[in-house]
């Protein structure tokens, strides 16, 4: 093992270290404008069940850059594929495998300006999620948090 893949090792191990993601981009999430026929399509795409309203509950974002992650992580522009996900796009809120989605991805697609990944996002209701976890992340999400 090289001394510089050592050295990565040993930081990311250094629980003492406050890592911190830099964020080179200050873009917000942002609802997207789509008609419900539009909307329909997309859901109906991934295997979601079309609701009236859906359309007003697509949010776009920056999914991942190049930027090191808290970790110290890097997903490569180049190395993105997105197929295996998109057999079952579900979004989790921080990730958290062990909770239930907050919503579907209906498009993700790589962005040389960011060297990332954006993606439309579809949030679950109230009558979907009947915890209103959902949508207190997706109001959240659509007001910039």
């Amino acid at each position: 093992m090289s001394s510089q893949n050592e050295e990565l090792i040993k930081r990311k191990l250094d629980t003492t270290e406050k890592q911190v993601k830099p964020s080179p981009l200050k873009e917000r999430p942002r609802r997207v404008p789509m008609k419900p026929d539009e909307c329909k399509a997309l859901c109906e795409a991934t295997g979601l069940e079309y609701h009236t309203g859906y359309e007003g509950r697509v949010i776009e974002r920056i999914t991942t850059t190049e930027a090191p992650d808290r970790d110290g992580d890097i997903v490569r522009y180049d190395g993105i594929d997105n197929s295996e996900y998109r057999t079952e796009p579900v979004v989790l809120f921080a990730h958290d495998r062990g909770s239930i989605p907050v919503g579907r991805s209906l498009k993700e697609w790589k962005d040389k300006d960011i060297s990332g990944w954006r993606s439309w996002d579809i949030f679950a209701d109230n009558d979907s999620d009947p915890t209103g976890r959902s949508d207190l992340i997706f109001r959240m999400s659509a007001n910039g948090w």
